[in-house]
């Protein structure tokens, strides 16, 4: 059985995890989501998209998502809330930028330096029906520095 692994999302964190994903599994089938705010050129991070198509990555739509069996499905800063109930695969991840459960939703990376918090961290958890509330995997923490930013 081929291993079929989507990540949505956008920018450098998607395109890492892409690259990391079509290294260590060469045969696995890979798809990908774009946001919605990806047109497919670069700004001040580069576009998701570009890097799909310039790579002869399938670009899927989330509706295209929900009937492919045993999908392994990873959000690296996707724009959408995912409704699990319409994907036959039950392997929803996301990586998400707090130490949940602090700080739930977008955007979060720059919340702990602006309350001034000694710590942040990065959260894999599993995707369900709530925003940021499926089980944790696991957890990174890191001491915030002096000259960090959320970039």
């Amino acid at each position: 059985m081929f291993l079929k692994i989507c990540i949505a999302g956008n920018f450098n964190i998607a395109i890492n995890g892409a690259r990391h994903i079509l290294n260590k599994y060469k045969d696995c089938q890979f798809f990908a989501v774009i946001n919605k705010s990806d047109f497919g050129s670069n700004s001040w991070q580069p576009s998701y998209k570009k890097f799909c198509k310039q790579n002869g990555i399938k670009i899927l739509s989330l509706n295209d998502c929900y009937s492919i069996k045993n999908l392994i499905f990873i959000s690296l800063h996707f724009d959408k809330i995912i409704k699990t109930k319409n994907f036959k695969s039950k392997k929803l991840f996301n990586l998400h930028f707090s130490l949940l459960p602090s700080y739930k939703g977008m955007h979060t990376a720059v919340f702990p330096i602006l309350n001034g918090e000694k710590y942040s961290g990065v959260t894999i958890h599993k995707i369900d029906d709530g925003i940021d509330t499926g089980d944790i995997i696991t957890q990174k923490k890191f001491k915030i520095h002096i000259n960090d930013t959320a970039k």
